[in-house]
């Protein structure tokens, strides 16, 4: 992920607009955290459920978040719900 960083003369933006700025940004921030743990935590709940350690979850900026199930751990026994028919 990149990240945009902004030079900016702070003392000339008015007190109640960098509050605004400093909520918008903490808002941001505990929702991507909030959504990222979920994500984790769904995975580990997959990880127990069907019994399958070594389920992996990467991400990258093309797919977002997806699973990894080694060939090893699928063998007759990966769930429909982890089929995608196309």
């Amino acid at each position: 992920m990149g990240c945009l960083m902004l030079l900016v003369d702070l003392s000339v933006i008015p007190v109640k607009v960098m509050l605004l700025m400093y909520i918008i940004l903490f808002v941001l921030f505990t929702f991507l955290t909030n959504s990222v743990a979920a994500i984790h935590n769904l995975a580990k709940k997959y990880r127990e459920e069907y019994n399958m350690p070594n389920l992996k979850m990467p991400y990258n900026i093309r797919q977002g978040f997806y699973f990894i199930i080694p060939q090893k751990d699928i063998t007759n026994r990966l769930p429909n719900k982890f089929i995608q028919v196309i």
